[in-house]
């Protein structure tokens, strides 16, 4: 079952833009700003840039530049608090 289906809502905590677990030993799920949108991932910083990981292992991992004058959170839109999908 995919975590998060074509008709999932989810809700996202704009106050958490931190790349620190909210939960000890729990991946964060974030909504990070890509070009024109936005996208659903796990993150995590190396070196300069910041590695989007997919919930799914068979899906490419994508980098993305880390601003020069800022930091991974001036990309992170907020963590998934709440995932909610009809079934």
């Amino acid at each position: 079952w995919p975590r998060l289906g074509t008709a999932a809502i989810l809700l996202i905590d704009r106050h958490y833009n931190s790349l620190h677990p909210y939960r000890k030993n729990e991946r964060t799920l974030y909504a990070v700003r890509l070009g024109d949108g936005c996208t659903v991932k796990y993150l995590e910083t190396v070196g300069s840039l910041l590695v989007l990981r997919p919930h799914s292992p068979d899906f490419p991992v994508e980098t993305v530049p880390l601003p020069e004058s800022g930091s991974a959170s001036d990309l992170i839109v907020g963590r998934v608090a709440q995932i909610c999908a009809e079934v």
